[in-house]
């Protein structure tokens, strides 16, 4: 699960870190206090996060 826990706009990604997270490369996109849930199966890979704001605040559990 991850929650965005900031009033910004964040974009996220999936996948490997050798494609930074961009305004056109991105896997979803959350808003303020917005959360994710993983559908099963759930993902393994890296997760990377960018916001255009100055800062921004995720939560990530990790489901084991």
């Amino acid at each position: 699960m991850i929650f965005n826990d900031s009033t910004r706009r964040v974009q996220v990604k999936f996948g490997s870190t050798s494609s930074p997270v961009s305004s056109t490369s991105f896997t979803f996109r959350m808003i303020g206090a917005e959360y994710y849930e993983m559908p099963e199966p759930l993902w393994v890979g890296a997760i990377t996060a960018r916001t255009t704001a100055s800062a921004a605040s995720l939560k990530i559990t990790e489901m084991t």
